[in-house]
């Protein structure tokens, strides 16, 4: 596998604890890299510091929802990959369909992301459509 994607991070499992198990599977040729999604800044920093200290694999990539209206990653997250030299796959590059077209008169059906989401996928939001100002 080239890129092995952590989640949002676990709130009750040490992120030390992660990436040891990951360093474990790059070293013996299981995967390439390891990723995080959806981490936010403050996560992904401490994911960087057991791996300088500790010898550990680095996270090597970050992917967060960015689109047009979904910018929030431009204020911190995307800034923090740059200045650690990491990559960047970004998801729903259509905001959940609302860039596709699919949702129309501004509402959206139950059963599609952006239904059961609507706080994360509301066109309306504060800082859907913009970066937030620091």
């Amino acid at each position: 596998m080239d890129v092995h994607h952590v989640h949002p991070p676990d709130p009750d499992t040490d992120f030390d604890e992660t990436l040891g198990a990951l360093t474990d599977l790059v070293r013996t040729g299981r995967i390439r890299a390891i990723g995080t999604s959806t981490f936010p800044a403050s996560a992904i920093v401490e994911g960087q510091w057991p791996a300088e200290r500790r010898g550990r694999e680095r996270v090597r990539c970050e992917q967060p929802p960015y689109s047009l209206l979904t910018r929030a990653a431009e204020t911190e997250v995307l800034p923090l990959c740059r200045s650690y030299g990491m990559g960047v796959l970004i998801w729903s590059p259509l905001a959940g369909g609302w860039l596709s077209g699919r949702h129309r008169g501004g509402s959206a059906t139950d059963s599609s992301r952006a239904g059961r989401f609507p706080e994360r996928w509301s066109v309306w939001r504060a800082g859907s459509a913009r970066p937030r100002s620091r």
